[in-house]
């Protein structure tokens, strides 16, 4: 999924990192890493890093996974990562109508993010199907598990 950058593209940014926060990302390596490889690449020692990093994955600006007895982080992709993480999140400090007012802005204002995904032959699409469990009308032997049964975040 490509992401290309617009005007609303870069309201979505401001609104939702801090300068501290997009500098941090921005010197983040791809991928899921450990807290000390982020640590050597960003320069931030671990005890100063792992708060940051845990903030930003409460804010589902960041995706924080357990695997195997270490905490991983990676940056989401745009549209099937901070979009959906964001939009789900809820509380006090949660605008959802302002946010989805910015992600209508950069989807619809100007066609830079369907011409970057639809246009010279590309077909990155931009949605997937979740199917609720109930409307699967055969048991299947792989079930995906809900938030709520796994955990969730770097304090689960």
């Amino acid at each position: 999924m490509k992401t290309p950058a617009n005007e609303g593209f870069l309201k979505i940014l401001r609104r939702l990192y801090s300068p501290e926060d997009a500098e941090l990302i921005l010197k983040m390596p791809w991928g899921q890493n450990g807290l000390q490889l982020v640590a050597a690449v960003t320069g931030l020692p671990p005890a100063v890093l792992r708060p940051r990093l845990e903030a930003l994955a409460d804010r589902g600006l960041l995706v924080d996974l357990r695997i195997e007895e270490e905490m991983k982080y990676a940056i989401p992709p745009m549209i099937l990562g901070f979009f959906e993480y964001t939009m789900m999140r809820s509380g006090p400090d949660a605008d959802s109508k302002a946010l989805s007012g910015l992600y209508h802005e950069y989807l619809e204002k100007d066609d830079s993010f369907w011409a970057g995904n639809f246009g010279h032959g590309n077909r990155y699409s931009p949605m997937r199907t979740i199917p609720h469990e109930s409307s699967v009308a055969t048991p299947s032997p792989f079930r995906m598990p809900a938030l709520d049964e796994v955990g969730h975040g770097a304090g689960s």
